[in-house]
């Protein structure tokens, strides 16, 4: 499976405007969610898929423009989730 990758085209911004792509993502993903919900057909599902994808880049983005080391932060986020039990079989409760 590809990694998913920043836009290094935009690695320059400032965090204000990557914070408000990220944002402006989120809403198409919104969006993208609602069309779905009304009518669940492959086509509505792969463009919520991608909007989500696109959400992801956009974290990415965030991610190297504050120049973190993104597998290291992940391992921790992982290792926290662990311990939360949040990788555990689900029972059928969100």
């Amino acid at each position: 499976m590809p990694d998913i990758k920043p836009c290094t085209k935009f690695t320059n911004c400032s965090l204000e405007d990557q914070f408000r792509s990220m944002d402006s993502e989120l809403d198409e993903v919104a969006t993208a969610l609602v069309v779905y919900l009304e009518a669940k057909s492959t086509r509505n599902v792969n463009h919520l898929a991608e909007e989500i994808v696109d959400l992801q880049t956009a974290c990415e983005t965030m991610l190297a423009i504050i120049n973190v080391d993104v597998d290291q932060v992940r391992q921790r986020v992982i290792d926290k989730n662990a311990v939360r039990g949040y990788y555990k079989e689900a029972t059928g409760n969100a």
